[in-house]
């Protein structure tokens, strides 16, 4: 997988060849990000061209008319929990975490943290911040009442933003 886009500092495409889902925590070099969103993306030409020269070109260019499946990331942070400076390159590799990194990720020295989280509320679906706690709670249960605390805090920070509005 690598990215294929660069949307600016905090938000990025990664080509996902349909192996990311939505709450996937994702490494790119020292960022950590998460999968918000998956789009499909079929090359813009192929709407000009009828099904028959679309299967002549698949003979012979089958890389060129394949339909993407793209994952819309956003950057959390780098790997000690601070503030992302760099963004991704195009054509970097990107690699999924696993349970076992994104707990030592998140429980460094000794002490649980989520310092991202209110940069997240303003850039994510609130079904996205949803999986990204329950994969926490899954990973770190003895953390479990700490983050039922911050998925109502999360909730009632977008009923409040959706009243001002």
């Amino acid at each position: 997988m690598k990215v294929v886009a660069v949307k600016g500092l905090r938000e990025f495409d990664v080509d996902s060849e349909g192996r990311l889902e939505i709450g996937d925590f994702i490494r790119c070099g020292n960022i950590i990000g998460l999968v918000k969103g998956l789009r499909v993306e079929e090359p813009e030409f192929v709407s000009y061209l009828s099904n028959y020269d679309v299967d002549e070109i698949k003979k012979f260019m089958p890389d060129v008319v394949e339909v993407k499946k793209i994952a819309e990331c956003i950057a959390l942070c780098d790997a000690q929990l601070s503030d992302p400076v760099t963004t991704p390159e195009i054509g970097d590799e990107v690699e999924v975490l696993g349970d076992e990194e994104v707990r030592s990720l998140h429980m460094q020295n000794g002490s649980f943290s989520v310092p991202y989280l209110l940069q997240l509320v303003d850039r994510a679906d609130i079904g996205v911040i949803k999986r990204l706690l329950e994969r926490l709670v899954r990973v770190i249960p003895e953390e479990r009442e700490l983050l039922d605390i911050l998925m109502c805090e999360v909730e009632y920070a977008i009923m409040r933003k959706m009243q001002l509005r």
